[in-house]
């Protein structure tokens, strides 16, 4: 194996990293997209959370299911960053944003979302 095979701790690419790579951004993404949603949903924020946390949490273990292959720290940390996500917007929201302004950011959000998500599965197919 080549120094070159060999999984680097940070990836800068879309190729599997063992804590972050180029994933990283749409977790995190994902997290503030959640966040931006979450706040619109008519429930206390802790219920909010816990619903997030559990969705983020399947979201990795689907991953594994269908062998993705991610090591254990980069989903950890797909979690983690999400989280960080999530509370940012969530907070965010509460505190400066309008709701219909929280819409907006959410549409433009998933389209971002949705582009880089394609890029990088186009990424994955061709690695192989």
């Amino acid at each position: 194996m080549s120094l070159r095979d060999k999984i680097m701790p940070i990836s800068w690419s879309w190729r599997e990293g063992e804590y972050i790579d180029f994933w990283s951004g749409p977790h995190f993404l994902s997290g503030v997209l959640l966040g931006f949603v979450g706040y619109l949903v008519p429930l206390p924020f802790s219920e909010v959370f816990l619903l997030v946390l559990a969705l983020l949490i399947i979201y990795e273990m689907w991953e594994a299911a269908i062998e993705i292959g991610e090591y254990l720290e980069n989903s950890v940390l797909d979690v983690v960053l999400a989280i960080f996500g999530f509370i940012g917007a969530y907070r965010l929201s509460e505190m400066y944003l309008t709701d219909e302004v929280v819409l907006v950011f959410s549409g433009i959000l998933a389209l971002a979302l949705a582009l880089l998500a394609t890029v990088g599965w186009q990424a994955y197919l061709q690695r192989g």
